[in-house]
């Protein structure tokens, strides 16, 4: 979709939507002259509440997660995090066979940062 549509599917201003690709907080990808975003991220964002305050999403994964075979866990946190980080996570919602989680303020079960989602 286009980052138009993403922008009206998350309730923001094109221009939010755009400084979201611009700081990776939507993943995006130029096509000649249009930003294009694919559909599950936009799913994901606007099921965790994307907004102009949100905090960066990333991709984690447990050690039983097989790359490019199971799904994965996207987690939203304040801190910045980077690969191969170990970090405790609450899952708080789903989307398909994917996981929509935050950095546990208590212990919890670690994951492996992978990368700026």
């Amino acid at each position: 979709m286009t980052l138009q549509e993403a922008a009206e599917r998350l309730g923001v201003h094109y221009m939010t939507a755009y400084r979201y690709v611009r700081t990776g907080k939507l993943p995006a990808e130029k096509v000649g002259v249009h930003w294009m975003v694919d559909r599950t991220d936009v799913g994901v964002s606007a099921s965790a509440g994307m907004s102009a305050s949100m905090s960066p999403t990333y991709v984690a994964r447990s050690q039983s997660q097989a790359p490019d075979i199971d799904s994965v866990v996207y987690v939203g946190s304040a801190k910045k995090l980077h690969a191969g980080q170990f970090v405790n996570v609450k899952v708080t919602d789903y989307r398909a066979y994917d996981l929509v989680a935050e950095v546990a303020r208590s212990r919890a079960r670690q994951l492996p940062v992978l990368s700026t989602h």
